[in-house]
Protein backbone atom coordinates (compact mmCIF):
# COMPACT_ATOMS: atom_id res chain seq x y z
CA UNK A 1 0.00 0.00 0.00
CA UNK A 2 2.78 2.46 0.67
CA UNK A 3 4.59 1.99 -2.12
CA UNK A 4 1.32 2.36 -4.42
CA UNK A 5 0.98 5.98 -1.99
CA UNK A 6 4.40 7.03 -2.99
CA UNK A 7 3.76 6.55 -6.47
CA UNK A 8 0.06 6.92 -7.72
CA UNK A 9 -0.96 9.82 -5.16
CA UNK A 10 -0.35 13.06 -4.48
CA UNK A 11 2.92 12.37 -2.41
CA UNK A 12 4.28 11.83 -5.95
CA UNK A 13 6.24 14.77 -6.68
CA UNK A 14 8.27 14.31 -3.11
CA UNK A 15 8.74 10.62 -3.83
CA UNK A 16 10.21 11.70 -7.31
CA UNK A 17 11.80 14.64 -5.88
CA UNK A 18 13.55 11.94 -3.41
CA UNK A 19 14.60 9.76 -6.20
CA UNK A 20 16.12 12.54 -8.43
CA UNK A 21 18.29 13.69 -5.37
CA UNK A 22 19.41 10.64 -4.53
CA UNK A 23 20.61 9.89 -7.84
CA UNK A 24 22.42 12.84 -8.17
CA UNK A 25 24.07 12.53 -4.97
CA UNK A 26 24.76 8.99 -6.45
CA UNK A 27 22.77 7.30 -4.16
CA UNK A 28 21.02 4.15 -5.01
CA UNK A 29 17.88 3.31 -3.60
CA UNK A 30 16.34 0.25 -3.26
CA UNK A 31 13.08 -0.22 -1.98
CA UNK A 32 11.98 -3.59 -0.07
CA UNK A 33 7.97 -4.21 -0.40
CA UNK A 34 7.17 -6.73 2.14
CA UNK A 35 4.49 -8.38 0.28
CA UNK A 36 4.90 -11.14 -1.93
CA UNK A 37 1.84 -12.75 -3.13
CA UNK A 38 0.87 -16.44 -2.55
CA UNK A 39 2.58 -17.89 -5.33
CA UNK A 40 5.68 -16.72 -4.67
CA UNK A 41 8.40 -14.14 -5.39
CA UNK A 42 7.60 -11.26 -7.87
CA UNK A 43 9.56 -8.92 -9.77
CA UNK A 44 7.92 -5.40 -10.34
CA UNK A 45 7.17 -6.27 -13.96
CA UNK A 46 5.43 -8.79 -12.07
CA UNK A 47 2.95 -6.66 -9.49
CA UNK A 48 0.15 -8.16 -8.27
CA UNK A 49 -3.22 -7.11 -6.96
CA UNK A 50 -2.28 -8.27 -3.73
CA UNK A 51 -4.72 -9.39 -1.25
CA UNK A 52 -4.18 -8.14 2.55
CA UNK A 53 -4.31 -11.44 5.34
CA UNK A 54 -3.32 -8.73 8.52
CA UNK A 55 -5.31 -7.83 11.20
CA UNK A 56 -5.74 -4.16 10.15
CA UNK A 57 -8.15 -5.05 7.15
CA UNK A 58 -10.62 -8.08 6.11
CA UNK A 59 -9.41 -10.50 4.95
CA UNK A 60 -9.30 -11.00 1.26
CA UNK A 61 -10.02 -7.15 0.45
CA UNK A 62 -8.17 -5.45 -1.72
CA UNK A 63 -5.09 -3.72 -0.55
CA UNK A 64 -4.71 -1.20 -2.94
CA UNK A 65 -7.08 0.39 -5.69
CA UNK A 66 -4.21 1.14 -7.93
CA UNK A 67 -4.02 -1.15 -11.17
CA UNK A 68 -1.48 -3.66 -10.89
CA UNK A 69 -0.48 -2.49 -14.60
CA UNK A 70 -0.48 1.20 -14.09
CA UNK A 71 1.52 0.48 -10.79
CA UNK A 72 3.69 -1.76 -12.55
CA UNK A 73 4.41 1.02 -15.47
CA UNK A 74 5.23 3.55 -12.72
CA UNK A 75 7.55 1.57 -11.31
CA UNK A 76 9.29 0.63 -14.27
CA UNK A 77 9.87 4.53 -15.00
CA UNK A 78 11.29 5.28 -11.49
CA UNK A 79 13.54 2.71 -12.10
CA UNK A 80 14.13 3.70 -15.54
CA UNK A 81 14.75 7.32 -14.92
CA UNK A 82 15.99 7.34 -11.50
CA UNK A 83 18.17 4.38 -10.51
CA UNK A 84 15.78 2.66 -8.18
CA UNK A 85 15.05 -0.64 -7.43
CA UNK A 86 12.05 -2.51 -6.25
CA UNK A 87 12.71 -5.32 -4.20
CA UNK A 88 9.65 -8.22 -2.94
CA UNK A 89 10.23 -10.17 0.34
CA UNK A 90 8.13 -11.55 3.11
CA UNK A 91 8.52 -9.84 6.60
CA UNK A 92 10.02 -12.67 8.19
CA UNK A 93 13.00 -12.58 5.86
CA UNK A 94 13.28 -8.24 5.73
CA UNK A 95 16.46 -8.34 8.23
CA UNK A 96 18.33 -10.57 6.43
CA UNK A 97 17.41 -9.07 2.94
CA UNK A 98 18.90 -5.56 4.21
CA UNK A 99 21.65 -7.23 5.32
CA UNK A 100 22.62 -8.89 2.41
CA UNK A 101 22.00 -5.77 0.16
CA UNK A 102 24.48 -3.51 2.23
CA UNK A 103 27.01 -6.34 2.19
CA UNK A 104 26.96 -6.01 -1.63
CA UNK A 105 26.60 -2.36 -1.70
CA UNK A 106 29.81 -1.90 0.64
CA UNK A 107 32.01 -4.46 -0.94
Amino acid sequence: MEISKNIMSSDHRRFRAECQLAQELGIKLIFLVEEVPDYGMVEYWKVPRWRTTNRFHKCGDLMTMVDPETLKKAMTTMSEKYGVEFRFCNKRNTPSRVIKYLKEEFK
